[in-house]
């Protein structure tokens, strides 16, 4: 009798809102990085390479062209996309943190 296999992992795809100035603030804050070169020093990567970084987390996406959206994508093995969704949320949270204070 054949067995099927087990299935261990799946992928879940994430859409996280944010204002649209929050989005002009992130593709600003990304462009800046770029530009001065600074976006080849971890602590300096534009949010999407950060974000990508996450273990688990693949295509991602926020140009605006849908909307002020951060799209990305998390490989779930046993329950942990739920944590890694909060890593992500957590991060555009710091990225956004000079932005938000002022």
């Amino acid at each position: 009798m054949v067995r099927l296999p087990e299935l261990v992992s799946t992928t879940k795809n994430y859409t996280l809102s944010v204002s649209s100035d929050e989005l002009i603030a992130i593709m600003r804050k990304d462009t800046d990085a770029v530009l001065s070169g600074q976006d080849r020093i971890p602590e300096s990567y534009p949010l999407y390479k950060q974000i990508e970084n996450l273990d688990s987390v693949t295509k991602v996406d926020y140009d605006g062209h849908y909307g002020p959206y951060i799209f990305f994508s998390v490989e779930e093995t046993r329950g942990t996309d739920l944590v890694t969704s909060k890593k992500v949320a957590e991060l555009i949270d710091e990225y956004l943190r000079d932005f938000n204070a002022g």
